[in-house]
Parts: C-alpha cells; structure tokens; sequence
C-alpha cells in the first residue's frame, strides 16, 4: 500500500470537503442577508404606515401636519409641540433608512423612494424651520448628509 497516494486522496478529499463548505456558508449568508433586508424593508413600511395613520385617523393632527407644514407660526404652543414629534417620528424613520441601506441591511430601492419623499417634505417652510431648530434629534451622518446633499438639491 503506497501511504503517498493515500495521503494524496486525503488531502483531495479534505479540501473538497473545505469548498463545499464555504459554497454552503456563501448560501446561507446569501440566504440571511435576503431575510434582513426583507425584515428591514417590512418594519420600515409599517413603521411608515404607522405614522401616515395617525395622521389620517385624526383630523386635528392632519390639520396640525398641514398648518405647521406651511409654518410653524401657524400653530399654538401645544399644537407646535405635537408638529414636533411628528416631524421628529417621521425623520427618525428615514435616519434609520438612511443606516440601513448604508449597511446593506435595507433596500436600496425603498431608500431612494423615500429619499425623494424626504426632499419633498423638507421644503415645506415648517418643516424645514423644525429642522434647523433641531440638532440633535438624528445621528451626526444623516444630519450631515440632509444639509449637504438634500437642502442643497432643493
């Protein structure tokens, strides 16, 4: 019995063994990353539709939406406090689409349609002047990214 040969088909066997197993670890991740980005792409959606229901379930908060909307002015100090948190609800929403499609998590598709719902709501007077008067209601990098790419587009 020559042992070369046999260590030889070993060595074969064993790195054979060693790609099919990074070909099924390469499918499992594959087949992870599509259940995140699926769960990424469903929270943010009823996350979304959450909000858009209050609004609509309740004439005085559409009402308070529309006046601070077209101007904080507009409002009384507690109906500015409610268009606050609104706003404040809304832009959380998209700052974590926002790291989520950074991180490969979300769907890219999905942040670029909100992306354009996003520019739109920021040149609402109202909602631009909630922006400027609220700094540190999202992360550093969104902030940035609104003021640089978003508000300059505008």
């Amino acid at each position: 019995m020559n042992w070369d040969a046999v260590s030889a088909v070993g060595q074969t066997v064993g790195a054979l063994a060693v790609v099919m197993s990074l070909i099924y670890l390469a499918v499992q991740m594959r087949q992870n990353t599509r259940a995140v980005r699926g769960t990424s792409f469903q929270a943010v959606t009823d996350a979304f539709n959450q909000f858009n229901l209050s609004i609509a379930h309740d004439k005085e908060l559409a009402r308070i939406f529309r006046l601070g909307s077209q101007g904080i002015g507009n409002l009384d100090e507690d109906q500015q406090i409610q268009f606050a948190f609104l706003c404040l609800s809304a832009v959380r929403i998209f700052d974590t689409m926002y790291h989520q499609s950074k991180l490969g998590t979300g769907e890219l598709g999905l942040w670029r349609a909100e992306e354009r719902a996003l520019a739109t709501l920021l040149q609402y007077p109202g909602i631009r002047a909630w922006w400027a008067t609220n700094p540190l209601s999202v992360t550093e990098e969104f902030r940035t990214y609104i003021e640089r790419v978003l508000l300059q587009r505008g």
